[in-house]
């Protein structure tokens, strides 16, 4: 692509400049493991640039933190293992025409789970009958690291990047 871009008489500032273009390091920051030097992730200067949060942001802050991003993960990842419903359930899909709310049902034998999320970075109303959602197994409302109830129940309101799962036994 290069040699093609050359031999049209592109020059090497424009070819490079459409690489960054279409390039996908922009998404691919060398790992943040810890808070030394390079993020932990190597000894001497990366290829790439290191995020300048990584003092704050990194693995090892994360494990620390049970209600960091890393924690609600691991839970995700256990939920899922532990309930076999959530993976083999009838997928339904709730509120197909909701632009900022993406929610969605598991319909198994014995349990009906109920995931809702919020992928606005704004509040939204979620249309949905929360009398048929069931108990609130896990979610990620986190204020200054300190997880707070939620009244999504009451309100109906899902703040920005809410995720809630509700299990209903049949």
């Amino acid at each position: 692509m290069i040699q093609k871009l050359s031999q049209q008489g592109q020059s090497e500032a424009d070819i490079l400049a459409l690489l960054n273009q279409v390039s996908r390091d922009h998404s691919r920051l060398p790992m943040q493991w810890n808070d030394q030097k390079f993020g932990g992730f190597s000894e001497v200067q990366p290829w790439f640039w290191v995020n300048q949060q990584h003092a704050d942001i990194n693995v090892e802050q994360q494990q620390k933190d049970p209600n960091s991003i890393l924690s609600f993960y691991k839970q995700l990842i256990a939920l899922r293992k532990s309930n076999e419903s959530l993976v083999v359930g009838r997928y339904q899909l709730l509120l197909p025409s909701d632009p900022n709310i993406y929610a969605y049902q598991r319909v198994a034998q014995d349990m009906t789970w109920t995931i809702i999320t919020n992928l606005s970075p704004e509040e939204s109303i979620v249309d949905i009958d929360c009398t048929q959602l069931g108990e609130l197994v896990l979610d990620n409302q986190n204020i200054k690291n300190e997880h707070v109830s939620s009244d999504f129940i009451a309100t109906k309101i899902a703040p920005a990047y809410a995720a809630y799962i509700f299990a209903r036994k049949h």
